[in-house]
């Protein structure tokens, strides 16, 4: 039997981790080449009344990363019963009575109703 709490969490943190890679790369990218590569001019370029490279290599990543995070709790992630009585049960009869499914009641070491 799978385990489907395990089985969405190992999918979730796939999508985070492959969330976080592409902000931090967006980060890095940005400020390194708006930030380091632009030294020589002057003149500092501001955007919203931010320098260029703090506006498009901090706050708009942080403002994307939110969105991007809203919208993936929303859409994404799993409403997982963590509650190991109701998480595996496998009939209505077995929920009234109380009783876990033979294969959980052997690893779990409760005893038999």
């Amino acid at each position: 039997m799978k385990d489907l709490v395990y089985e969405h969490s190992k999918r979730e943190i796939w999508g985070i981790l492959i969330l976080w890679g592409c902000f931090a790369l967006w980060v890095m990218t940005a400020t390194a080449q708006l930030g380091y590569h632009n030294q020589e001019t002057v003149h500092l370029e501001l955007v919203m009344g931010f320098p260029a490279w703090v506006f498009w290599g901090i706050a708009l990543p942080w403002l994307v990363a939110n969105v991007a995070i809203i919208l993936f709790v929303c859409w994404f992630m799993a409403d997982d019963s963590l509650d190991i009585d109701t998480a595996h049960i496998e009939s209505p009869t077995q929920a009234r009575k109380g009783e876990c499914p033979p294969e959980l009641s052997e690893t779990t070491g409760s005893p038999e109703h």
